[in-house]
C-alpha cells in the first residue's frame, strides 16, 4: 500500500506546530520511531507484502531518521519501537511514570495503526488521552471514523491545532 505523499507532509508540517505549542506549555517531547531490520525478521506480518511501505523504516536507511523539520532536541525523548504499540516492548511506559506524566497527547501516523494502538495501551495502563486531529493520518480508514473510534473506547478527548494552543494558552484574566 503506497501512502499518499500528502498525509506524510501534512504530519511534517503540523506536528511541528504541536511541538511548539507543547515546549511553550514546557511539556516534555517524546518522539516515537519505527525502525525494523532489514531481513524483515521483526516486520509485522500486515507489511511484509507491502516492501516499499516497510523499507521506508529500515534501520540505517535515509528514510528513517527523523525529519529535520521535527526540530529533535537533546532534552526531547527519542524511543525506538517494531510493533504498532509505542508500549511494546519499549520503556516508554516507565519513562512516562518516572516523569509523573498521566496525560498523553497523540499525533502521528497512523491513526487506525500504531496511534490506535498506543491509544488503547495507554488508556488500559490509565492515561488520559487527548488526539490531535490535525497532525494524525490514518493507514486505511478515514481520518473522522479512526479518530471517532478511539474517541469511543478510551474517552479520549479530540482537538484542533487552534483549540490544542488556546487550552495550554496560560489565563489572561
Amino acid at each position: 500500500m503506497k501512502v499518499p505523499r500528502y498525509k506524510n507532509q501534512n504530519l511534517l508540517n503540523r506536528v511541528p506546530k504541536c511541538v511548539v505549542i507543547a515546549r511553550r506549555s514546557h511539556m516534555p517531547v517524546i518522539y516515537i520511531q519505527t525502525i525494523y531490520s532489514a531481513d524483515k525478521s521483526d516486520w509485522p506480518s500486515a507489511w511484509r507484502d507491502e516492501p516499499s511501505w516497510c523499507s521506508r523504516f529500515l534501520q540505517g536507511a535515509v528514510s528513517a531518521k527523523l525529519a529535520a523539520r521535527l526540530d529533535v532536541r537533546d532534552d526531547d525523548i527519542v524511543i525506538t519501537k517494531k510493533r504498532y504499540s509505542s508500549f511494546y516492548n519499549t520503556t516508554l511506559d516507565d519513562i512516562l511514570q518516572n516523569m509523573n506524566i498521566d496525560h498523553l497527547v497523540l499525533t502521528g501516523f497512523a491513526a487506525d495503526v500504531c496511534v490506535r494502538q498506543t491509544g488503547m495501551d495507554a488508556y488500559n495502563r490509565g492515561y488520559k488521552l487527548t488526539l490531535i486531529e490535525d497532525a494524525i493520518e490514518p493507514q486505511k480508514e478515514a481520518k473522522r471514523a479512526a479518530l471517532s473510534y478511539l474517541e469511543w473506547l478510551t474517552d479520549a478527548t479530540i482537538l484542533s491545532l487552534s483549540e490544542f494552543k488556546k487550552a495550554l494558552a496560560p489565563d489572561k484574566r
